[in-house]
C-alpha cells in the first residue's frame, strides 16, 4: 500500500489495511509517509529510496494506492491490479472533486483498477481487484496526454477562480466626494474618492 508523498492523515486507512492483513494470506507492507502509525500485522515504513520502492513494486501482486499519477503509473507499467483511492475517500472532500477522483475513474475505466470510495469498501475492492484480468500494458501516450489535458484544465479553472476572487476582493463602490471648503456637500469636485 502506498500514499506517495502525501502528508494527509491516512491513519484510518493504515489501520484498516493492518486489520485486514491477516486475512489476505500474504505479507503486506505499507508506505505511510509522515505518519507515526505502527502496524501490528504489516511492515510499515515512511519512505524508501527509489530503487528500493521499484523493487517492492516488482514483487507486488496487488497495489492499494492513492490516486497519485506516479504510484498509478508504477502499477500500470508492471500490470499490477490496483485498488485506487482518491484522497477524498479517506480525508473527505473540501469543495468539488479533485484531480485524484478523475484519475482514479480514468484508470478504472481502463480496466486496470477498482476505485474505493470509502474505507468500508476495502475488503470487497481487494477481492474485485484480484479478479481483474487485462492484457499486458503497452506503453502509449494516451494516458499521459489525457493527464496533461486534465491538469491543464484544472490549472485553468484554478487560475480563472483566482482572478474572479481577486476581482471580488477589489470590487467596491466608489463615490466622488464633493465638498466645499466648509466640508459640506456641494461645490466643486475635489477629485477625492472614498469607498462606501
Amino acid at each position: 500500500m502506498t500514499i506517495g508523498m502525501n502528508d494527509y492523515d491516512f491513519d484510518p486507512l493504515f489501520r484498516a489495511v493492518d486489520d485486514l492483513a491477516p486475512h489476505l494470506g500474504e505479507p503486506v507492507c505499507q508506505q505511510i509517509g509522515h505518519s507515526t502509525f505502527v502496524g501490528k500485522n504489516t511492515e510499515c515504513f515512511p519512505y524508501k529510496k527509489d530503487a528500493e520502492m521499484q523493487e517492492l513494486f516488482d514483487r507486488t501482486d496487488l497495489l492499494i494506492t492513492h490516486a497519485g499519477v506516479g504510484s498509478i503509473l508504477n502499477g500500470i507499467n508492471r500490470n499490477i491490479p490496483m485498488v485506487v483511492f482518491p484522497r477524498s475517500a479517506i480525508v473527505g472532500r473540501s469543495g468539488g472533486p479533485d484531480q485524484q477522483e478523475y484519475v482514479a475513474r480514468k484508470v478504472a475505466g481502463m480496466g486496470r483498477a477498482v476505485v474505493m470510495e470509502s474505507l468500508d469498501q476495502l475488503p470487497e475492492k481487494i477481492a474485485e481487484a484480484r479478479n481483474l484480468h487485462f492484457p499486458p500494458y503497452v506503453k502509449d501516450r494516451s494516458l499521459v496526454t489525457w493527464l496533461d489535458a486534465l491538469l491543464s484544465e484544472i490549472a485553468g479553472k484554478k487560475e480563472r477562480h483566482e482572478k474572479i476572487e481577486n476581482l471580488k476582493n477589489r470590487r467596491c463602490t466608489w463615490r466622488r466626494a464633493y465638498t466645499t471648503s466648509q466640508g459640506t456637500p456641494g461645490g466643486t469636485p475635489t477629485g477625492r474618492c472614498s469607498r462606501s
